[in-house]
């Protein structure tokens, strides 16, 4: 994938989760205009690069082919984010703010940010309630205690550093 594009669905991403990041903030839910305008954005650079592709001379086809990455992306990053919402590790904005993300930026990349996504958040998590003091929980299908915290902070974070990684070459 070109940089130039991957840096563009990069910023697309860090700005739609910062929205969503403030949203969650301010109402403790994530708006589903945030989450539909995600998925237009989305769509819009996938049509994008299948554009830009036909019009560098490649074959539609071939490029429409390229593009079943960010649909795998959408589709894993559902299902990952579905599952910590079953045993309300997230919450179902969460869900859907992920599966538009990996509708964005495809497979690899989602995976990767779900990853750094629940390390930024344990730290995030742990750091409020040390600072703030906030001990608001609520129990899981299993009786376990955990902190409720705005998790799109978890996820903007996971974005931007995998954003840094790639961009420092890290990650190829």
């Amino acid at each position: 994938m070109n940089s130039v594009i991957l840096s563009i669905r990069m910023i697309v991403s860090i700005l739609l989760s910062m929205g969503a990041s403030v949203d969650d903030y301010k109402r403790y839910r994530i708006s589903n205009r945030i989450i539909v305008a995600g998925f237009i954005a989305g769509l819009s650079l996938i049509f994008g690069d299948i554009a830009l592709g036909c019009l560098m001379g490649d074959e539609f086809w071939r490029e429409l082919k390229q593009q079943w990455i960010y649909l795998t992306g959408f589709i894993s990053a559902f299902v990952i984010s579905y599952t910590m919402y079953l045993v309300k590790g997230i919450g179902a904005g969460d869900v859907k703010l992920f599966a538009v993300l990996g509708l964005i930026l495809g497979m690899e990349n989602i995976l990767r940010i779900i990853a750094f996504s629940m390390v930024a958040g344990v730290v995030i998590g742990i750091v409020e309630m040390k600072v703030t003091g906030n001990k608001r929980s609520i129990s899981t299908l299993y009786g376990i205690k955990l902190h409720v915290f705005h998790f799109s902070f978890g996820i903007t974070a996971g974005i931007i550093i995998n954003f840094m990684i790639l961009m420092g070459g890290m990650i190829h």
